[in-house]
């Protein structure tokens, strides 16, 4: 569960506030009604009363919700605004929406119950003509070639005289975990390996594969996944390496051994995210051939989330 210094750490980043807030100015017509899906403290509820909506119903089961009224009230617009502590998927509207605003990311889309949720809000709230913000995301990944940041998350400790570690290292090859990567640390190639359009989505699950030549030689420790995110047309973001930072970490998914490449060999990648409620299963698979996608097997890893 989120703390209050949680909530407020997320609106601690000017970049995101602004990018939603020309969102909304963007989306927001004068007269609309707004559903804001995981308030958390109310910045973008608070936002859109201020820029004409007629009513907003800001959501949110943390308590975090009871702050995010009071700061309402401080600014003058808590007459516009309804809170409902619950999960969205146990709240009913009294009308239907114009528009759904949500922030619900945690290194990916593939947060908790984030695309069930939203899934369920589309359906159920918006009107048929409705928007969404944001309106989709786009997945990238990248090969780790950074020992450094790989035994950062699967070698955590210090090492102890007479104590092996070595079950506690398994549990950690099997767990996605966060990280912050430079560009320095990842080969130089990115790869799409799926889009998730908001308006249109249906399954919460997603596989995605990629191949692509090896070009360069490098020792790879597993995969780096991040997002672009589209708000509304021209307005996007990204948590990507090459990026200004923003709140949202990547996502470290370790490869069991690392793995040597070598320039003309053709390598394979394929992450599943899928869901199993409250949250996701992983599965990522690598393989490696020696001339091109169809040549002999030189290596190949099968991995999945605890």
């Amino acid at each position: 569960m989120y703390s209050l210094y949680d909530y407020a750490q997320m609106i601690s980043s000017r970049r995101r506030v602004e990018l939603y807030t020309e969102a909304l100015r963007q989306d927001l017509r004068e007269g609309d009604v707004v559903c804001d899906l995981g308030t958390g403290l109310g910045p973008f509820a608070i936002l859109a009363a201020q820029m004409g909506a007629r009513r907003v119903y800001a959501i949110e089961p943390n308590d975090a919700i009871k702050t995010a009224a009071e700061i309402a009230e401080a600014s003058g617009c808590a007459d516009k605004i309804e809170f409902f502590q619950d999960l969205s998927v146990h709240v009913s509207l009294p009308e239907p929406v114009d528009l759904i605003i949500s922030d619900l990311h945690g290194t990916l889309p593939f947060h908790g119950a984030h695309i069930p949720a939203l899934v369920d809000a589309r359906r159920r709230f918006l009107k048929p003509a409705g928007r969404l913000i944001p309106q989709g995301d786009s997945l990238w990944l990248s090969v780790v070639c950074s020992e450094k940041l790989y035994k950062r998350h699967v070698e955590p400790w210090a090492e102890a005289p007479g104590i092996d570690f070595a079950p506690l290292r398994r549990h950690f090859l099997r767990q996605p975990s966060r990280c912050r990567a430079t560009v320095q640390q990842l080969l130089p190639e990115k790869f799409a390996w799926g889009r998730l359009d908001y308006r249109t989505i249906e399954n919460p699950s997603h596989q995605g594969s990629v191949s692509w030549r090896i070009e360069q030689p490098a020792t790879g420790y597993g995969l780096c996944l991040w997002f672009d995110g589209e708000l509304t047309p021209g307005v996007k973001f990204s948590n990507s390496p090459d990026s200004p930072p923003l709140p949202y970490s990547h996502l470290f998914l370790p490869w069991e051994e690392p793995l040597d490449l070598v320039p003309e060999q053709w390598i394979t990648i394929s992450v599943d995210a899928r869901f199993s409620d409250p949250g996701y299963a992983w599965r990522w698979i690598v393989t490696v051939r020696q001339e091109d996608e169809n040549g002999p097997i030189l290596q190949h890893l099968d991995q999945t989330s605890e």
